[in-house]
């Protein structure tokens, strides 16, 4: 997973760091650049209103890397038992961030990992759920599964998170957006004739380094 993710990620870092220096913005301190180096990017997003560049997105794999290292111990350590527990006060826990973030409208809420961890104890949850079986389903019953979930992430931002931040929004918001998030993954898990489709493995093995460039290439 180091291997996948790090090379890229510094490259790009330095890139975007070396291009705002050229460029005289004052756009990509050398705090900033600490702070994705440390993976901590994340916190330094939500703490500081800093401009867009092209590396902003990577806040995102510096949750994704402190999941990283508190997962692996916890699930070793504490067991089966243990790891729901924490998976389920982790979940919990991030909806009582969120009613703090309300409460003291936080103007960027989003990046906060204790926030997003909300995703990661639901994967963990259901992966134990599972005990690592995939569901059986007919293709109908996936694609009403795939049109449900894509029915709950468009209905999550249009009913709720784009309105006024309080946690009456936010927290059903991002219920939504979770439950889309499992009900997608499982009309396709299982599903191995799709791994046949030479076009979405291909696009499965470039998808993170699209991940990275989608900032300059939307903006």
């Amino acid at each position: 997973r180091i291997l996948r993710i790090w090379p890229l990620y510094f490259a790009f870092l330095f890139f975007d760091f070396f291009v705002q220096q050229i460029r005289h913005t004052h756009n990509f301190p050398v705090g900033k650049l600490l702070a994705f180096l440390l993976l901590a990017g994340n916190w330094y997003v939500g703490r500081f209103n800093v401009p867009l560049t092209l590396s902003s997105p990577l806040w995102s794999i510096s949750v994704e890397e402190q999941f990283y290292l508190v997962w692996p111990s916890f699930r070793k350590y504490v067991g089966r038992w243990g790891s729901i527990v924490l998976a389920l006060v982790a979940l919990v826990m991030s909806y009582v961030v969120l009613a703090w973030l309300c409460s003291i409208h936080a103007w960027n809420p989003w990046p906060n990992t204790f926030l997003q961890f909300q995703f990661f104890s639901t994967g963990a949850l259901l992966s134990f759920a599972l005990r690592g079986r995939a569901p059986r389903l007919s293709a109908v019953a996936r694609l009403a599964l795939f049109a449900a979930g894509i029915g709950l992430l468009v209905a999550a931002p249009r009913l709720f998170l784009t309105r006024e931040f309080t946690f009456a929004h936010f927290a059903p918001g991002f219920l939504l957006v979770n439950a889309g998030c499992i009900v997608i993954f499982l009309s396709f898990l299982g599903e191995s004739r799709m791994g046949k489709w030479k076009a979405l493995t291909y696009l499965g093995r470039i998808s993170y380094g699209l991940y990275l460039i989608h900032q300059p290439v939307a903006g």
